[in-house]
């Protein structure tokens, strides 16, 4: 009987010691939890960022818009392509960021999948904006250089016609890349839950060749996005301040505006490779994976 009443008293005072609940226990239930804190901060910052992103970018780009037209830079040919890279990022901000984002997590439904026109409409536009600007980084890049280290030939190898030709013809080849998202985007369906909810995805019009594509664009949206203009800055920017410091050192000083064009690329070239660098990794490692 002792035994028995010592036994009682420990089970008493075992089941009002207060339980342990770790994510080793209920597995499902924390990882609910974590997917509906990040859910939660996602959705509050896709809420109020954009709009600030949007009028902050876009008062900037008006502001170089307006310098570019100003005595000093109208003659450069480089202010034609400064000009194009300010107008493609404000599009690119308005359609992107604020049309498509802000809006969508504004209503609380992707905006972009209510048509099909929609969907192909907003994957054209964005795609094109987006690629048509690291490729004007990259001619701004190419025209310094060769201002810098040929300053004598620049004024026919970089004419503004000759600028406005590779403005020109740049835009034309991206549109054309881009157009195939107007064939092969559309509005897919999943049901989960019960719920019916739609999403804008590409490669949904090419029946049993969705990953085939996805694969191939993904490599196009890799070269044309970050490799091929990150290469030209990282081996021209080091060559342009080069030239500067000699030409620095043997006293002949370039002119304000073009010193000043040629800082302003360098500040935007070194900005695009490091903020596009993470992305860069992670399609390199998304790459390897195929």
């Amino acid at each position: 009987m002792k035994d028995e009443s010592q036994l009682k008293r420990a089970l008493s005072r075992s089941s009002k010691m207060p339980e342990t609940v770790t994510s080793m226990d209920l597995p499902g239930k924390q990882q609910e939890i974590n997917v509906h804190w990040e859910t939660h901060v996602s959705h509050q910052l896709t809420l109020f960022v954009p709009p600030f992103l949007v009028t902050f970018g876009v008062i900037g780009n008006i502001m170089s818009l307006i310098v570019m037209q100003t005595k000093n830079f109208r003659s450069s040919p480089a202010s034609i392509v400064m000009s194009s890279l300010a107008m493609c990022d404000s599009a690119l901000l308005i359609v992107g960021l604020l049309g498509g984002m802000w809006i969508s997590a504004l209503l609380g439904f992707d905006v972009r999948a209510t048509s099909s026109a929609a969907c192909k409409i907003f994957k054209f536009l964005i795609v094109t904006f987006s690629y048509v600007s690291p490729e004007l980084i990259m001619v701004m890049t190419v025209e310094r250089l060769i201002s810098t280290w040929a300053p004598f030939q620049a004024k026919r190898l970089c004419s503004k016609s000759r600028m406005k030709m590779a403005v020109f013809s740049i835009t034309l080849f991206i549109v054309a890349v881009s157009s195939t998202l107007l064939f092969v985007a559309d509005v897919r369906e999943w049901t989960q839950n019960g719920s019916l909810t739609k999403f804008c995805v590409a490669a949904d019009g090419i029946k049993g060749l969705e990953a085939f594509y996805a694969r191939v664009w993904t490599w196009i949206d890799f070269a044309l996005a970050s490799l091929f203009p990150s290469l030209v800055i990282i081996i021209a920017n080091p060559l342009i301040i080069r030239q500067l410091m000699k030409s620095k050192t043997a006293m002949r000083q370039p002119q304000r505006s073009q010193m000043g064009l040629t800082l302003t690329l360098l500040s935007i070239s070194v900005a695009f490779v490091l903020l596009t660098s993470p992305s860069c990794l992670a399609m390199i490692t998304y790459l390897d994976s195929y």
